[in-house]
């Protein structure tokens, strides 16, 4: 699927939960690298999220 990505664009960025330690590790493991730290409001209530960048390999 990425594969497919980079075909269109140079970076894909994912949003993981905060407490979601398992996709955290799994994103990292593709080389994605933590660039902010957000809050989302889901059903009226704050919850943290963390923004993950994968660049495109040159």
């Amino acid at each position: 699927m990425m594969d497919y990505a980079f075909q269109h664009v140079n970076s894909v960025l994912f949003h993981v939960g905060a407490e979601n330690f398992r996709s955290q590790k799994a994103v990292l493991k593709l080389g994605a690298e933590k660039i902010n730290e957000l809050t989302f409001i889901v059903n009226g209530a704050e919850v943290p999220y963390f923004e993950y960048e994968l660049k495109k390999k040159e």
